[in-house]
């Protein structure tokens, strides 16, 4: 098997072209977070290129969390291979880490004997991220979560350099965090800092943007879906580190006389954050070996306005301030709880979480 190779000056190709790797004679570009069709569709004829240098060549290309959707990919493509004769048709290929639904094949043809793909792609993705590490967004509501459950719990007020490990932002970001929060907060020895109060108008905030910070995905399935305390059962036999239960069931882990009346889905925070390698479903299907799939094979992406039996949400910080239950259950923290229940509009039912859960009401 061949090296894989990063950053390869290509011959046979104008204006000195560097491929992101290189193994054998598959030729790797990355580009991430890409935004537009015009972009797609200039990055897809390179592609055309550099498979046309040599008749032996396949070039592959690795979408990183693009805006644009799986679908739109594959209908550039369609319009794009129709002036590409046979032969170089075949030796272009798209996969993408698609936000929410992992790594797959999203249009082209993969070399037969690249049936492996997936860790080689993994691979050159880490590597990009080491290189040239991602911006993460969303500081501001990572430093909010993390007080609030700081809050939530009676601790006491803790330390800038503190909240960095939390979050995994740097100190300059987090303060810049704190100091949008200035007004909620209240400062210890050694400049520490814990809320005073609810912060109800930038817990606002986050609210509408809570599906987009958590990256959240919903879940149904065709005729009678399992129940959530059935996938719960499921859930616990996988023992997942990074997979956490909120929503309904968390609420009543951390508030056991809240008044919900059932439980009408599961609600999961996966955390990212941890190292564990995910493959999340594509828009039609579940890869074999999913945790998803575990828990209901029926389970699909739910379609606009369609009720969810599953809710998967992300979590992106290295403190997740999960709690481990006497059973093996890994529940989603006190903020991710209230989230969920607003998400899911049980308005009433997230006040009373939040009185009984509050300081001042102890």
């Amino acid at each position: 098997m061949s090296e894989l190779r990063f950053d390869q000056s290509i011959d046979g190709i104008a204006g000195g072209y560097r491929a992101d790797a290189v193994l054998g004679s598959w030729i790797f570009e990355v580009k991430r977070n890409l935004k537009d069709v015009r972009t797609l569709r200039d990055v897809l004829l390179q592609m055309a290129h550099i498979a046309a240098s040599k008749q032996d060549r396949h070039a592959i290309l690795i979408l990183d969390q693009p805006s644009i959707t799986a679908d739109r990919v594959h209908e550039e493509w369609n319009l794009f291979s129709r002036i590409l004769d046979v032969g170089l048709k075949d030796r272009i290929a798209v996969v993408g880490e698609i936000p929410g639904f992992g790594l797959d094949g999203l249009a082209g043809e993969l070399p037969d004997d690249f049936t492996d793909w997936r860790p080689v792609a993994h691979e050159i993705l880490q590597h990009e991220e080491r290189v040239f590490p991602k911006a993460r967004s969303g500081a501001f509501y990572d430093v909010l979560r993390m007080l609030l459950v700081h809050w939530l719990r009676g601790d006491a007020p803790v330390s800038t350099k503190q909240l960095t490990e939390e979050t995994g932002f740097s100190y300059p970001t987090v303060a810049a965090s704190l100091q949008k929060l200035s007004d909620y907060l209240t400062r210890g020895p050694n400049r520490s800092v814990g809320l005073k109060r609810f912060p109800i108008n930038a817990w606002k905030k986050l609210l509408v943007d809570a599906d987009t910070v958590r990256q959240t995905r919903r879940f149904a399935t065709e005729g009678r879906p399992r129940s959530p305390e059935a996938m719960l059962a499921r859930l616990r036999e996988l023992e997942t580190p990074d997979i956490a239960v909120g929503g309904v069931l968390g609420a009543r882990h951390w508030v056991p006389g809240i008044d919900i009346a059932g439980t009408p889905r599961l609600d999961l925070t996966v955390n990212f954050a941890m190292p564990q390698q995910r493959e999340w479903p594509m828009p039609d299907a579940a890869p074999p070996h999913d945790f998803i799939r575990k828990l209901d094979p029926a389970l699909r992406p739910a379609k606009r306005d369609e009720p969810a039996a599953l809710v998967i949400h992300g979590l992106f910080t290295p403190e997740t301030f999960t709690k481990q239950g006497d059973d093996g259950t890994i529940w989603a923290n006190e903020a991710e709880c209230l989230l969920d229940l607003q998400e899911a509009h049980f308005e009433a039912q997230a006040l009373e979480f939040l009185n009984l859960l509050s300081p001042s009401s102890s």
